[in-house]
């Protein structure tokens, strides 16, 4: 039986139940919303099912999804299931150069639909760009998407981005409606707590100066230059808290390790493993959040949802200049020059010792925030795009 839905949401990251929040506000709004998420998907680590759904969680679809990079992945079945439902529009968590973008763009011109993608694109699609980033063997997937981008740019209604550089690189290839916005954060988990902060050190057993590193222990996350910057610093006092890792699941894991061992400072080191909803508790703890990311050839920073959270709890966020970073952070955090451990070393060691001031306050970060950063400013702009381009 055929029936009508506003909006068809096809993600992969609602596979994890905390991103489903910002299409619960949409529900809220009164807007009839479905969602299609993979039955599960394929890490390094091994295959991890999708969150069952929670009680105020929108209609949920789960569904097999094939192929391991997100350009040539696909839902299977997608077709007949848009053909049993017929959105309105549909918003497609993928980049809209992608077999997922035509696939589903191709059935939004026969059914008079609209497709609206999220991207996170930061890097030229160029075919010059990619040789420079790849070489000789990036022309071939190069040429590929070109290819996919020209039949795209012709299905694709409007493009959400989430970075500066995405906006830029999207309008130049002249995609209609393309508009940024933040990768939103849920207040209901993200706020100053000082009930929290207290519990969360009492827990962990940690007192004085708390640095926090959240995230992927990645090279591109830039975990060394942190570790090398408390090097200097070991006749202060200070912890630091940092998202529990495998010493031996990387190459990259089992280095941090050894440096952070061969530099003495292990014991000073304290792992955690929070849930997301629990991560705003957590960042209360801590006095200072640390994002020392590193470009590479092959990836710059595209957003950084931890500095919007950590900022939401009222933290001080020190990052360097890659990416999106200075943008997110729109001058209430600290900057450094990428790799510059010298300079994080200097900024750290004057928030330790408390002669390094900074013009806005805990409340003043958190409320910037909350006002650009959150879910409810993301569903704005998008609602904002839809109600232009006449999608709902």
């Amino acid at each position: 039986m055929t029936t009508s839905v506003d909006i068809v949401v096809v993600s992969t990251a609602c596979h994890t139940a905390i991103n489903r929040n910002i299409y619960k506000e949409f529900v809220r709004r009164g807007m009839s919303v479905l969602l299609v998420v993979p039955t599960e998907l394929t890490f390094n680590s091994g295959s991890i099912k999708a969150d069952e759904p929670t009680a105020d969680d929108p209609m949920i679809e789960y569904m097999t999804i094939s192929g391991g990079n997100s350009r040539i992945s696909r839902f299977i079945g997608i077709t007949k299931f848009l053909g049993l439902h017929r959105p309105k529009l549909i918003i497609l968590d993928n980049d809209p150069v992608s077999i997922m973008a035509m696939q589903i763009g191709l059935w939004t011109k026969i059914f008079k639909s609209k497709l609206f993608c999220i991207s996170c694109e930061n890097m030229s699609l160029g075919i010059l760009a990619s040789y420079r980033r790849r070489g000789m063997k990036g022309i071939p997937f190069a040429f590929f998407k070109r290819m996919m981008l020209l039949v795209s740019r012709k299905l694709v209604h409007g493009v959400f981005t989430i970075n500066n550089e995405g906006t830029e690189v999207f309008k130049n290839e002249s995609f209609a409606n393309v508009r940024k916005i933040p990768l939103g954060f849920d207040p209901k988990y993200f706020q100053i707590d000082p009930t929290a902060r207290k519990a969360l050190r009492s827990e962990l057993g940690v007192d004085g100066f708390v640095i926090g590193f959240f995230g992927r222990i990645t090279y591109e996350k830039g975990v060394h230059i942190l570790v090398a910057a408390l090097e200097s610093l070991k006749n202060y006092k200070w912890t630091l808290l940092i998202d529990e890792f495998e010493i031996y699941k990387s190459k990259y894991g089992e280095n941090i390790h050894h440096q952070m061992m061969r530099s003495g400072l292990i014991d000073r080191v304290v792992p955690i493993n929070p849930k997301h909803d629990e991560m705003g508790g957590f960042i209360n703890s801590v006095d200072v959040v640390v994002m020392p990311s590193v470009s590479t050839r092959l990836w710059i920073e595209q957003y950084g949802r931890i500095a919007a959270e950590a900022m939401a709890c009222g933290k001080l966020v020190v990052a360097s200049n890659s990416g999106a970073l200075p943008m997110l952070l729109n001058g209430r955090g600290i900057l450094f020059e990428e790799e510059d451990v010298k300079h994080l070393a200097e900024i750290l060691k004057g928030l330790i010792v408390n002669s390094l001031s900074h013009e806005y306050s805990a409340k003043e970060i958190s409320n910037y925030a909350y006002a650009e950063l959150s879910i409810n400013q993301q569903m704005e702009e998008m609602l904002s795009l839809f109600e232009e381009t006449h999608a709902l």
